[in-house]
């Protein structure tokens, strides 16, 4: 009796191991521009470590998950459908990460991504799917990000933590981390039907 009973909880485990590895996630990876079509080497993915870094992100996770860039012209393409000649960057990707992707990660590196990040830290519904990573460098140095934007978002339920860009493994890590902790909220909210 007691072999069936050890027997049926192995069966279990792997059995939720198994629908755990065939999830696949709604991943936004914003940072400053990368070209995913080129080589990490090429210099608009290597010529700083924000751009690096964004780009071995984007390559971790397109093995598993979906993954989304603002540079994907499919969200230009549906945002101009949805929203006509009121569409703009801001508006395509505002209504794309609200309503299809599941975890937002956030490389402020640029001026572009600081703008982004500025717009999505004013809502709770983003923030809460977002982390954000800033190169440790700029941990406890006053800036309009570190006091304002990050504090806001920050505010609004977003993660915000401080890694050097050049340590790829710690980065991914930080990632997995927040990325299951979604996916294990997800599965809760499942188990509670709500």
């Amino acid at each position: 009796m007691q072999f069936d009973r050890i027997k049926k909880f192995k069966y279990v485990e792997k059995a939720d191991a198994a629908k755990r590895a065939a999830e696949r996630y709604e991943i936004f990876v914003a940072g400053p521009f990368i070209d995913i079509f080129k080589p990490d080497t090429d210099p608009v993915n290597s010529e700083n470590a924000g751009k690096r870094i964004r780009y071995a992100v984007h390559r971790y996770y397109s093995e598993h998950h979906n993954v989304y860039l603002g540079e994907d012209s499919h969200l230009r393409i549906i945002g101009e459908k949805h929203y006509g000649k009121l569409s703009n960057a801001t508006i395509f990707e505002r209504h794309y990460i609200l309503d299809h992707i599941g975890a937002l990660l956030v490389f402020p590196a640029g001026p572009g991504v600081f703008c982004e990040l500025g717009d999505w830290a004013t809502s709770k519904s983003i923030c809460e799917k977002m982390l954000v990573i800033i190169d440790k460098q700029f941990e406890g140095k006053a800036s309009y990000i570190n006091d304002g934007t990050a504090k806001l978002a920050e505010l609004q339920g977003a993660t915000v933590k401080y890694i050097d860009y050049l340590s790829e493994s710690q980065v991914i890590s930080a990632c997995d981390e927040f990325v299951d902790k979604l996916a294990a909220m997800k599965r809760l909210n499942e188990l509670y039907q709500r």
